[in-house]
């Protein structure tokens, strides 16, 4: 029987791009990108040529009209994130140069109140009109760079999901192959052990077809153990597993076929070239606000390795691939010696309704 999360589809989502375009903006890097772009705009219309007047004060009245203008509409739009993702993406773009135009016939009026009562200058001095349509060009600019930003994100997102799905239907030949013979050989000696390797296999070929990009770790340990089984079966002795996965950290989203893919070069690169075999240490543990994943085994010399072993690039390619289907690029793989053991740790960041209690 399949898995409920197998059954469902996926498509790439519209709202959620626009929606986190505009909250990428509200961070240290994007609001302090805005300063210094209004303030090179202030600096280019105070040194205009036929421009009348002092330019530092002129420079002063235009920072303080294109900063108000440029903050207000960006904490407008991000507090509108939601609303605007949930219209027409069309509509949305659109309200970029209305939010704009309507923020500083705002910010024009204020300060030509503000400016008018204090008597410091005159009421003409805060050319609203002119502000106004400044910031409706601008505005359709904006508009225009933000529609070409979610086109690259769209391209850029359906490449990496080209590429997930062709990495996640491959099949390795030989490891199919293996487990082939090893429920054949084991058929008549064994047939329970026979039809759970079978099993396992079903279960591992369904969830490396199977629609979606994450599920909980619990799902993965499933499918992850369902590998190492089949390993299992087929290494006998030469291969021991040891598992620290706390079952409170079970219902955590992670990439689909991660671990799984880290135990495969596990057994590639640490198990299968020593005759002695080894013990592979999958744990899972929380530390602050990320979730850690790590898998340990054996480090052959590397002078005593064929060159089909050399080096660990396929399985740890694939979980790197993987983890691009994460937001942002959050996640993270590092990959160290330690006593004679190879050791592949990832940082995975945890949900913010994520618990562990």
């Amino acid at each position: 029987m399949a898995h409920p999360d197998d059954r469902k589809g996926e498509s790439l989502p519209r709202g959620p791009f626009f929606r986190d375009t505009l909250a990428s903006i509200w961070h240290p890097k994007g609001l302090a990108a805005i300063v210094v772009a209004g303030e090179a705009f202030a600096l280019v219309l105070a040194l205009s040529p036929g421009r009348s007047g002092d330019p530092v004060v002129y420079f002063g009245l235009a920072s303080l009209l294109v900063q108000w203008t440029l903050l207000g509409s960006v904490t407008l739009a991000y507090l509108l994130r939601n609303v605007l993702s949930a219209i027409p993406e069309r509509m949305a773009l659109w309200s970029i140069p209305v939010i704009l135009v309507a923020i500083s016939g705002i910010v024009g009026q204020t300060a030509t109140l503000w400016l008018g009562t204090g008597g410091a200058l005159s009421r003409s001095a805060v050319p609203t009109l002119p502000l106004m349509g400044i910031a409706f060009i601008c505005g359709m600019v904006g508009a225009a760079l933000l529609d070409a930003l979610l086109r690259l994100e769209r391209q850029r997102a359906r490449a990496e999901r080209a590429e997930y799905e062709a990495l996640r239907a491959r099949v390795r030949p030989h490891f199919l192959f293996n487990t082939l013979n090893t429920a054949i050989s084991l058929a008549r000696s064994s047939p329970q052990q026979a039809e759970h390797v079978l099993l396992a296999l079903s279960d591992l070929f369904r969830a490396s077809l199977a629609a979606g990009t994450t599920w909980p770790l619990s799902r993965e340990i499933e499918i992850t153990r369902a590998y190492l089984d089949i390993e299992q079966a087929r290494l006998g002795e030469r291969l021991s597993v040891n598992w620290t996965v706390p079952e409170s950290a079970g219902s955590i989203p992670v990439p689909r076929l991660l671990l799984q893919a880290l135990a495969e070069n596990a057994v590639q690169h640490g198990i299968e070239p020593l005759p002695e075999g080894g013990l592979i240490q999958v744990s899972a543990r929380v530390e602050g606000s990320a979730l850690v994943l790590e898998i340990s085994n054996p480090a052959p010399p590397e002078n005593n390795l064929p060159s089909r072993h050399l080096g660990h690039r396929i399985g740890l390619s694939a979980a790197r691939q993987r983890l691009t289907t994460l937001p942002q690029g959050e996640g993270r793989i590092t990959t160290r010696h330690a006593d004679g053991c190879f050791v592949a740790t990832v940082a995975l960041p945890l949900p913010a309704q994520a618990t562990t209690r």
